[in-house]
C-alpha cells in the first residue's frame, strides 16, 4: 500500500506543467466517480447522472484547492492588480496585501 502511494506521488511530481500535477493529483476522483457511476447504471437506478455530476464538481474542487495551495500567491505576486483566471472572487488585492506587510 505504501508503495502505491510513493508510485502516485512520483508519477504527480514527475509531471510537466503544473496544471498536469493538479490533473493528476486529482484523478483519483473521476477514477472513483466512475466506479460508483458505472455501479449505480449496472444496478439500472437513475442516480448515475448525479452521481457522475458530483464527482465532477468534486474534482473541480480538488483542482481548485491545490491550485490556490500551491500556485495562486505566486500568481497574484507576478500579475498584480488582475483576477486568478477563473475565479469569482476577488483574492489577489488580499495576497498582494499579506506579501507587502
Amino acid at each position: 500500500m505504501v508503495a502505491c502511494l510513493v508510485l502516485f506521488v512520483a508519477w504527480v511530481f514527475l509531471a510537466g506543467a503544473p496544471d498536469e500535477r493538479i490533473d493528476r493529483a486529482c484523478r483519483p476522483v473521476i477514477w472513483v466517480g466512475k466506479v460508483f457511476s458505472s455501479a449505480s447504471m449496472a444496478a439500472d437506478t437513475d442516480y448515475s447522472g448525479g452521481i457522475s455530476s458530483g464527482f465532477s464538481n468534486f474534482n473541480k474542487g480538488c483542482q481548485l484547492t491545490i491550485w490556490d495551495y500551491f500556485y495562486a500567491r505566486k500568481w497574484c505576486v507576478t500579475h498584480p492588480g488582475k483576477l486568478i483566471p477563473g475565479d469569482q472572487y476577488d483574492r489577489c488585492p488580499v495576497a498582494n496585501h499579506q506579501e507587502n506587510t
